[in-house]
C-alpha cells in the first residue's frame, strides 16, 4: 500500500469489532438496505470479545481493519478516476457499470488453511511492517462479522454472510437511479445480462437447460418486478458446507468450527440473520427443501468432501 495511504483511518476502529457491526447494522437500517429490527446472528465461538483481547492484540487487531480501509479507499479513489475519464471521453452515457463482491467478507487466516508454514516464513509480521511490502495482512473473522452486518458467519460458508453480497448497476436508460431492490439474483444473471445489453443471443446448444440466469435488464427498465419465479431454486456447496433456498426459505447445513454439520432450516423474510431453526416445527417444509437440495446435488455433480478439508479457520494473534 502506498505510504500515503497508510495512516488515512488510524484511530478509527478502536472501538472493536463489535460496536463497529452495531454501528453499520444501524446505519443499513436507516438507509433502508436493512429492514427494521433484523434478527442478528451471534458471533461465533471463534471470535472472542473485544475486552477479553489485551492491550497488544487490539493495537493490531485495529490495525488490520485500518489497512482494510484505507484498501477500499483506495479502490473508491481510482474508480472514480476511472468514470471521471469515461465523462471526459464522452462515453459515460455508452457505459454500464456494475459493482459486485464474488462472496461476504473474508474472515479466515491463510495461516490456518493447509497446514505449511509458507505465509509465517516469507512475510513480515511485525506491527511496523502491517500494509507495507512485503507484510501479510489478513481481516479475520471479527472484522469479518462486523462487514457482513447481522447476516451470519463470512466468506467459504453457505450462510447469508457469506453468499449474500452488495451489487451496484448504473449507467442509461436505467429506471429509477438510487432505488434499492431486494429481487435475489445471482452472479449466473450476469452473463445473460451483458448478452442483453450487446444485443447478443447464444446459438441453441444441448446445454441450454444448464444455464439458469437471467438478464437483469426486464427489472432495470422497469418492464418486469422480478428476475426469477418467486420459488425459483438456488444451490450452494463448498467446503462441504452447503445450502439451497426457494423463495423466502433456505436450508443449510454448515460445516466446519462455525456450525453443527446438521441440516437447519430458515425463512429468510423473517430471519435474515438466520437465527431461529425451524427444521423441527417445519417437518413437511423441511422434506421438501431436502428433495430440492438433493436434485440440485445431482444435478449439478456435487461431489462432497470426504474428511475436513480446512481447519479452525479465525484466530486471534
Amino acid at each position: 500500500m502506498p505510504d500515503h495511504a497508510l495512516d488515512l483511518y488510524r484511530g478509527d476502529y478502536d472501538q472493536g469489532y463489535e460496536a463497529l457491526r452495531g454501528l453499520r447494522i444501524k446505519n443499513a437500517v436507516q438507509l433502508g438496505i436493512l429492514p427494521v429490527s433484523p434478527t442478528i446472528s451471534v458471533l461465533p465461538r471463534v471470535v472472542p470479545q473485544w475486552d477479553s483481547l489485551t492491550d497488544e492484540q487490539r493495537r493490531v487487531q485495529s490495525r488490520r481493519m485500518e489497512i482494510y480501509a484505507s484498501m477500499i479507499d483506495l479502490v473508491d479513489r481510482n474508480v472514480g478516476r476511472l468514470l471521471d475519464y469515461l465523462k471526459r471521453s464522452g462515453e459515460l452515457d455508452n457505459t454500464v457499470v456494475v459493482v459486485m463482491s464474488d462472496n461476504g467478507a473474508e474472515g479466515n487466516s491463510r495461516f490456518r488453511i493447509g497446514g505449511d508454514d509458507w505465509v509465517e516464513q516469507t512475510f513480515d509480521h511485525s506491527y511496523e511492517a502491517m500494509g507495507r511490502a512485503g507484510s501479510y495482512v489478513y481481516l479475520g473473522p471479527g472484522w469479518a462479522q462486523a462487514s457482513t452486518g447481522p447476516f451470519r458467519l463470512w466468506k467459504a460458508h453457505t450462510t447469508e454472510g457469506g453468499i449474500r453480497a452488495p451489487l451496484v448497476v448504473a449507467g442509461p436508460g436505467l429506471t429509477s437511479p438510487g432505488i434499492i431492490e431486494k429481487n435475489v439474483v445471482t452472479v449466473l444473471d450476469l452473463y445473460p445480462t451483458i448478452l442483453d445489453l450487446a444485443h447478443a443471443r447464444l446459438r441453441p446448444s444441448p446445454d441450454d437447460h444448464l444455464r439458469t440466469g437471467r438478464s437483469l435488464m426486464p427489472l432495470l427498465r422497469g418492464r418486469s418486478d422480478r428476475v426469477h419465479e418467486i420459488d425459483n431454486v438456488l444451490g450452494w456447496e463448498i467446503f462441504g458446507g452447503r445450502a439451497v433456498r426457494s423463495g423466502d426459505w433456505k436450508l443449510t447445513r454448515v460445516a466446519g468450527p462455525n456450525g453443527s454439520d446438521e441440516w437447519e432450516l430458515f425463512n429468510l423474510h423473517l430471519d435474515p440473520g438466520e437465527t431461529d431453526d425451524l427444521s423441527d416445527s417445519e417437518p413437511e417444509r423441511l422434506a421438501h427443501m431436502l428433495q430440492l437440495w438433493d436434485s440440485y446435488a445431482q444435478t449439478n455433480g456435487v461431489i462432497l468432501p470426504e474428511s475436513k478439508v480446512h481447519g479452525a479457520w479465525g484466530d486471534v494473534d
